[in-house]
């Protein structure tokens, strides 16, 4: 059953505010995680009724930072306000506190001071509800204690190649270290080596990410106009990454590539990390590489799960867009992610000649609170194949999934396209694919803003069955509006087996966003 709520699109913009980004910061540098469906749906009728103002801010920060759930958190007072800073502040802690303070009155005065004061015009800005992440003030480096690395990131890369030599192993980070990656614009990268595991000491998830090491990109990304976009964070085949911070920052405006690569391989693994910043247009936090594409690798069992991603350093305007993750493995297993406000596309699912794409996108959660994109998930053939575009044979997607997923959107934001099987509503132009199978995705207890819910277009036998959800439809851009599109007659697409209704319309060019 599909739910379905029409706006003229003359309405898409008119909802009054609802600090959409502000909630969504309160639980993903607060709590470490996403807000449920559920609790989006309740905060977003909260705001609607007491509107977006210091007072409704204050008790939404109360809520949180004085609820149970935080106040179990494994974290000392420094942990608790730095976290206060990052989701009221919208910034890192500037140092640390000169005295100890009672939680209750450390959270009563940041919440009425000044700096909080300056914060509620921007959070409450009637024209969007993103406002992006202040990390040009620095870097907070707490406190280190306990056992692990806590050198500089030449004495880190020169311990990961150690353990490469040594036939493998895991190089323990010390909770709360800071590890500074770029060095003014001299290293390129860290990188792990094959059968090389770099984690923190604990292995803490995501939900406690200040205890995390934090690997953080410093300087600029671009040497001499040399090495633009290189990740903070490069897995060589076989390598993994697990409950580290990777900041790849980007809210100073210069150019910037991703958090983490996966650079082909088989095994690979970047499991309950933290995963923030990047903004590069066409870029992405994180990346999984694989075969016939710009790295030529061969890709196999990859497998990124359980990791918060956020975006706020990006922005769906001015060409600073960037993915969520891009798939460009043709065997990885993408599962209970969190992604927030990715400027471009949630998950991008991409096939590349010569391979057969059979990854598996599964359970996660897409949520556009404050940045709009041009879609939650996509399935597309042009690939990242660099030379190799020039072909233009069909992309096989056979034993590919989409499945599981929930997609959600604030009453300001939107999904262009929910679901894009195909990317014609792009390019209008070949490759196409077939063989790709979407099944079971939802908004859960809320709904998403969209054009059109699921998309069907250059994609061939697809299978779509039981994407149940809320589909509000809105003039997010120029495709016809329907919570099931699929351009059959004009012989863009087909499905496999009988399909659910749809709108037999022609999609095509029309992913950017209305004028």
């Amino acid at each position: 059953m599909v739910a379905l709520a029409l706006l003229p699109a003359g309405q898409a913009g008119a909802a009054a505010p609802v600090p959409g980004q502000f909630v969504a910061k309160l639980h993903t540098e607060g709590l470490g995680r996403a807000p449920s469906s559920r609790e989006w749906v309740r905060w977003v009728a909260f705001f609607g009724r007491a509107g977006c103002r210091a007072s409704s801010l204050r008790r939404a920060a109360r809520t949180i930072y004085g609820g149970r759930e935080f106040r179990r958190l494994p974290y000392d007072g420094a942990d608790r306000l730095a976290a206060l800073h990052r989701g009221v502040l919208n910034r890192d802690l500037d140092r640390r506190p000169a005295r100890r303070r009672a939680w209750p009155a450390a959270l009563r005065a940041v919440l009425g001071g000044p700096s909080f004061a300056r914060m509620v015009p921007r959070i409450c800005d009637r024209r969007s509800d993103a406002y992006g992440f202040d990390d040009a003030r620095g870097v907070w480096a707490p406190r280190v204690r306990g056992p692990g690395f806590r050198g500089s990131e030449e004495q880190l890369q020169a311990a990961l190649d150690r353990a490469a030599r040594r036939g493998g192993g895991t190089v323990w980070l010390a909770q709360r270290a800071t590890i500074r990656v770029g060095d003014g614009g001299v290293r390129e990268q860290l990188r792990i080596p094959p059968g090389v595991t770099l984690a923190t000491v604990g292995r803490p998830g995501p939900r406690a990410y200040l205890r995390m090491a934090r690997l953080v990109r410093v300087g600029d990304s671009c040497v001499g106009g040399e090495h633009c976009g290189q990740p903070v964070v490069a897995l060589d085949g076989g390598a993994a990454l697990r409950s580290v911070w990777v900041d790849g920052r980007g809210g100073d405006r210069r150019l910037h590539g991703s958090a983490v690569q996966v650079e082909g391989g088989a095994g690979g693994r970047v499991v309950a990390t933290r995963l923030t910043g990047a903004a590069l247009r066409g870029g992405n936090v994180i990346g999984v590489h694989g075969s016939a594409n710009r790295l030529g690798l061969e890709c196999r069992g990859v497998r990124v799960s359980g990791n918060l991603v956020t975006g706020y350093t990006t922005s769906h305007r001015g060409e600073r867009w960037a993915d969520g993750i891009t798939v460009a493995c043709e065997d990885a297993t993408v599962e209970r992610n969190a992604i927030v406000d990715a400027s471009d596309v949630g998950i991008a699912l991409f096939g590349n000649p010569g391979t057969v794409q059979r990854s598996t996108i599964r359970s996660n959660l897409v949520l556009a609170a404050g940045s709009s994109a041009f879609a939650g998930i996509a399935a597309d053939p042009h690939g990242v194949c660099a030379d190799a575009c020039a072909d233009e044979s069909p992309r096989d997607f056979r034993g590919a999934r989409i499945t599981g997923n929930e997609l959600l959107t604030g009453p300001r934001t939107a999904f262009g396209l929910g679901i894009a099987l195909g990317i014609r509503a792009l390019f209008d132009a070949p490759p196409d694919g077939f063989g790709v199978a979407a099944t079971g995705n939802d908004t859960g207890a809320g709904s998403a803003r969209v054009s059109v819910g699921v998309a069907v277009s250059g994609m061939h036998d697809a299978r779509v069955e039981r994407n149940a959800g809320r589909w509000v439809l809105v003039g997010a851009n120029t495709c016809p509006q329907a919570p099931l599109a699929a351009s059959v007659s004009a012989g863009l697409a087909s499905f496999a087996g009988p399909p659910p209704p749809f709108a037999d319309v022609r999609i095509a060019r029309c992913w950017q966003d209305r004028p």
